[in-house]
């Protein structure tokens, strides 16, 4: 009937950490390129998210032509499994670039406001 593997609690947990660590290891690159420049921080995870694909199905191809194992050219974008899956993981992959870019873009806007206003009280002015 239902013929299902179930992981011990200390698998789950390992499997759980390295899931999170690949996520966060993603979030990095929009994060740091959107703290350079706070315009367009949304723009800027869209295009870390299509470098991040274009290197991906580069290394799954050739990762699926080199070897014998069950590689596929998708297998860094998706899970495998159903279209549910597959659609989910990606969409999940996309929400963190754009949630570390647009962290990333308010961080930086935040660090040039507090730059501004202590040129102003430098300079005399009212802090605005």
């Amino acid at each position: 009937m239902l013929e299902r593997q179930t992981l011990g609690l200390a698998d789950t947990l390992a499997l759980t950490a390295v899931f999170f660590s690949y996520l966060v290891l993603c979030a990095i690159p929009p994060f740091v390129w959107s703290r350079r420049g706070y315009y367009h921080p949304v723009w800027r995870g869209v295009e870390s998210f299509a470098c991040y694909l274009v290197v991906a199905l580069v290394l799954g191809a050739i990762f699926a032509a080199s070897g014998d194992g069950s590689w596929s050219v998708l297998s860094g974008i998706s899970a495998s499994g159903a279209a549910w899956a597959r659609i989910g993981s990606v969409a999940v992959l996309f929400a963190v670039f754009i949630a570390a870019s647009w962290w990333g873009g308010r961080a930086a806007a935040g660090r040039r406001r507090r730059a501004a206003n202590r040129r102003h009280r430098k300079n005399g002015e009212e802090g605005a």
